[in-house]
């Protein structure tokens, strides 16, 4: 659920393009659930939109990729973005065990 800085869920959403069917635009301040604070647009691209934001629960800072909302019912789309993440997440163990091997 997205709350913005005020506390409530947005009635009405602003977003890019001419499309009507496309994902709000989170603003800074707004909040994904009890967890997420989202901080800044980072970019957009052709699937979605990129957020830096802080994870309250780990205490660090994450980016945060939403889709586009009239991709979502794509199943290619589903699992191209399923595969980013997983090689997200390699590239991301990687890099934590060069900075732990350098470290030693």
């Amino acid at each position: 659920m997205v709350r913005t800085p005020s506390g409530h869920s947005p009635s009405q959403s602003r977003s890019s393009g001419g499309s009507g069917t496309r994902s709000r635009v989170l603003e800074p301040g707004d909040e994904l659930g009890p967890r997420f604070l989202i901080d800044e647009l980072l970019g957009e691209g052709g699937m979605g939109r990129v957020y830096k934001a802080t994870d309250r629960e780990l205490g660090r800072k994450i980016a945060i990729k939403v889709l586009l909302s009239e991709l979502t019912s794509d199943p290619q789309v589903i699992q191209r973005f399923k595969h980013e993440l997983l090689l997200a997440s390699h590239t991301e163990r990687y890099r934590k065990s060069l900075r732990t091997n350098s470290n030693s």
